[in-house]
């Protein structure tokens, strides 16, 4: 039998059908908001990510050929990866099983994070002790001792790095001390966008990845000098080279007309008096120099306009281009 609902159980239900609703209306038109990560505000572009790539091609190959040359086997090293990403994403990238290091940067004063897979690092470590490299990686982590070991290894890297990133800024790079996956979040905030490098390092019997990870107080002074060096490898444009030619025509030049050096005895350098001539070893029918702002451009003959000297230029010189700077 069916139970009949009183007046006040209705209008309950009615009130909580109400309430309901508008629980429901609330909720849609309330704004909704998600937390904003600044890390992740802008990315590398395309064409950074082809500059700092290339940028490392003279790393990837001048580490190779030495880590070849001192651990006496075949070292490969090929890159993987360029990205900028907050150092939590690094953290998270790394693996458990990895030997960290941290390098000092100067003059950024900052510290770059270096990881490299644990049986590559042990290869290493038993090729430098004498071993064959071949034998299989223990299930640890690294001793002090052998951790000294591989610092060998990791001052080759800090220098072919130095040696790459001379080409376009001064960085000094230098081993800082070995770290632990504990200690990687109280060396940079978690948000701060780094610069990621990857790179595949294979030998005889394993491979293994090496990461690395720049603070930005490094990585933006390096990718701004790539863009500078972007920018002047592209060189002027027609509109440019214009106003350069419109702000060089209101220039004002040292002009002078010269002759050719001469030699004379230092007696009668001696015997020179006011008034008296002396020979220059130049003919007159031979033009003299005519510098501009101390460069050779002109030759010409002197001339003679009302009361003024003057020239008449007869040939203009192939005005070569200074050497480029290697620093911007």
């Amino acid at each position: 039998m069916a139970k009949t609902l009183s007046q006040e159980e209705i209008n309950a239900l009615l009130r909580a059908a109400r309430a309901e609703t508008a629980r429901d209306k609330g909720t849609a038109s309330a704004p909704r908001f998600s937390r904003f990560v600044f890390g992740k505000a802008s990315h590398i572009s395309k064409q950074q990510i082809h500059d700092v790539a290339q940028t490392h091609e003279v790393f990837t190959y001048n580490l190779k050929n030495r880590l070849s040359a001192y651990l006496q086997v075949t070292v490969e090293v090929s890159p993987m990866s360029v990205d900028e990403v907050p150092y939590s994403e690094f953290i998270q990238s790394v693996p458990q099983q990895s030997y960290i290091a941290s390098i000092r940067l100067h003059p950024a004063h900052s510290l770059a994070i270096l990881s490299l897979d644990l049986p590559v690092a042990f290869s290493m470590i038993d090729l430098m002790l004498g071993g064959n490299g071949k034998a299989p990686p223990p299930e640890r982590h690294t001793t002090e001792i052998e951790e000294k070991v591989l610092q060998m290894v990791l001052d080759i890297i800090c220098e072919e790095l130095q040696a790459a990133w001379r080409q376009v800024v001064e960085m000094n790079f230098a081993f800082d001390q070995t770290q632990r996956a504990s200690d990687l979040f109280r060396l940079m905030p978690p948000y701060e966008k780094i610069l990621f490098l990857s790179f595949e390092v294979r030998m005889p019997e394993v491979f293994s990845t090496l990461s690395m990870a720049f603070p930005a107080a490094a990585s933006s002074l390096l990718l701004r000098r790539l863009g500078k060096l972007g920018a002047h490898n592209t060189g002027a444009t027609p509109k440019s080279r214009a106003q350069i030619r419109q702000c060089l025509e209101s220039c004002v030049f040292d002009v002078e007309l010269t002759v050719p050096p001469t030699r004379i005895r230092g007696k009668d350098l001696l015997g020179l008096r006011p008034g008296q001539t002396i020979v220059i070893q130049h003919r007159t029918s031979q033009p003299l120099t005519l510098n501009v702002a101390g460069r050779k451009m002109f030759s010409g003959y002197p001339a003679k306009n009302g009361i003024q000297r003057s020239a008449v230029i007869e040939e203009k010189f192939a005005v070569p281009y200074p050497a480029e700077r290697g620093n911007l």
